[in-house]
């Protein structure tokens, strides 16, 4: 499909795929173990690869032997995810896939094939496309290609390649390092019913409808992202989010009983493993350092990229695995970031008004529908109740005299709809979710309510008359 679409559009072509196969292979031929993280990082510092870009000739050669058709053999297919997981791997890899990209800007484009093209890659591209079949199609197609021999593959070579398939998409999207993840913004096509000239026009239509379309002198308009504001840290150093897990044991206390008056509700109902989504009403300063701190595990929460503005606070959210937003506009690579951390596990926070106001969940961005829907994790909704009495607007020292109480749900988990990319569905699913944290607003404030100190005083006078 990517060839064909590359030719109707005079475009040149790139299979990144074949970038980690030529690894991969690399790794075999010296008879090393492609799970050794260490002997895949110096196969990928030492190999020569070179790529044809031209669709009707993809040849792939490492070290000026063309690999062409080796890399695609059983024992190059088995290993090429255990080695492309490898950090060093992949930052050495996109490196060089970005040159590539690069370069064809003076003929006219390129499209590029790959598992983490429309999300790490080329997170700004044009057009994006999500191509998927079923796992069965899948496994025939990719059984007949291996055996190159004409006749359908038996149905042991379908279940055979099936299993491996199905294992490597499980390494693929679960990599802390550039996961398979579905862009939002990405055309998805389920092709188990489609030959490929039918794709590749459900494509170049979508190129048509964008005004993107390649060579052949016609104006070529891409997507008009949201400027990046800075580099956001899509996988931080492995000790961070452990040393500063360290540093909220001492903080929390003080918090919590010295400078204000805190009080957790709901901890048991945070799973203490996998992705998950993290989301409340917004109406103090206080949520979401309140949400980070008394979490008991690490949250890495959206922030507006204003607070970026001072030098040193930037380098202390950075340090807390803050991910920076642009508002007012549609910031994908925020949205890139937070899939990302999802698929790897991470619990990520976000406050959907998209703006501090009167935490009564008025109206939800879309954005919250988009992680929800996309990467199927779990939402855990929160309350922070009394944050805009302890610190108000302007004021420079919290008012310990009010009390605040924050108080996590039980998580709920969304349907995806029939057609995830479009706005109605989106806006379906962010209104479920508006719905669903409403709920929880008002079970939190029940709670801060009988807790009181006031309530409580006047169930003690009760109980002593």
């Amino acid at each position: 499909m990517a060839r064909g679409v590359a030719r109707r559009l005079g475009l040149s072509y790139l299979d990144t795929g074949a970038i980690y196969r030529a690894v991969a292979w690399r790794v075999l031929r010296d008879g090393r173990n492609p799970w050794d993280r260490r002997a895949a990082a110096a196969a990928a510092e030492e190999v020569r690869i070179e790529l044809e870009t031209d669709p009707d000739s993809p040849v792939v050669t490492v070290d000026g032997v063309d690999v062409s058709r080796s890399i695609r053999g059983e024992a190059v297919t088995a290993a090429v995810s255990p080695v492309s997981a490898v950090p060093e791997v992949r930052d050495r890899m996109v490196a060089r896939q970005r040159e590539i990209i690069a370069a064809s800007a003076d003929t006219g484009g390129i499209v590029v094939e790959g598992r983490d093209i429309g999300t790490v890659v080329a997170p700004d591209a044009a057009v994006k496309v999500f191509l998927t079949a079923s796992a069965r199609e899948r496994a025939r197609r990719r059984a007949e290609e291996v055996g190159k021999r004409p006749g359908p593959a038996s149905d042991a070579e379908i279940a055979r390649t099936q299993e491996a398939l199905a294992t490597r998409d499980r390494l693929d999207s679960t990599r802390p390092a550039s996961p398979l993840v579905q862009a939002p913004d990405a055309l998805v096509i389920d092709s188990t019913e489609l030959d490929v000239e039918e794709v590749v026009d459900l494509v170049v239509r979508r190129c048509s409808e964008l005004r993107v379309r390649g060579a052949g002198g016609v104006v070529r308009e891409p997507f008009s992202p949201s400027a990046r504001v800075r580099p956001v840290l899509a996988n931080p150093p492995r000790w961070r989010p452990r040393l500063a897990e360290t540093l909220k044991k001492p903080v929390r206390p003080l918090i919590n009983h010295v400078l204000l008056r805190v009080r957790v509700y709901g901890l048991e109902h945070v799973p203490r493993t996998g992705g998950l989504i993290v989301a409340g009403g917004h109406a103090g300063w206080l949520d979401g350092p309140l949400v980070v701190i008394e979490s008991h595990r690490p949250v890495r929460c959206l922030a507006k990229s204003e607070l970026y503005a001072s030098p040193k606070l930037a380098k202390l959210l950075d340090f807390a695995g803050q991910i920076p937003l642009e508002r007012g506009t549609p910031d994908r690579s925020a949205l890139h970031t937070c899939l990302a951390e999802l698929a790897a596990g991470v619990a990520v926070g976000v406050f959907p008004e998209g703006t501090r106001g009167t935490g009564e969940l008025d109206s939800v961005h879309d954005g919250i529908a988009y992680l929800a829907v996309h990467s199927g994790c779990p939402l855990v909704p929160v309350a922070c109740i009394g944050t805009e009495l302890a610190l108000p607007k302007h004021a420079h020292w919290p008012r310990r005299s009010h009390p605040v109480h924050v108080v996590f749900g039980e998580p709920f988990t969304v349907a995806a709809p029939a057609q995830p990319w479009s706005r109605r569905a989106v806006a379906e699913v962010g209104e479920a979710i508006r719905v669903r944290l409403l709920d929880h607003l008002s079970v939190a404030r029940d709670v801060a309510l009988a807790q009181s100190p006031r309530r409580r005083r006047r169930s003690r006078s009760r109980r002593a008359a």
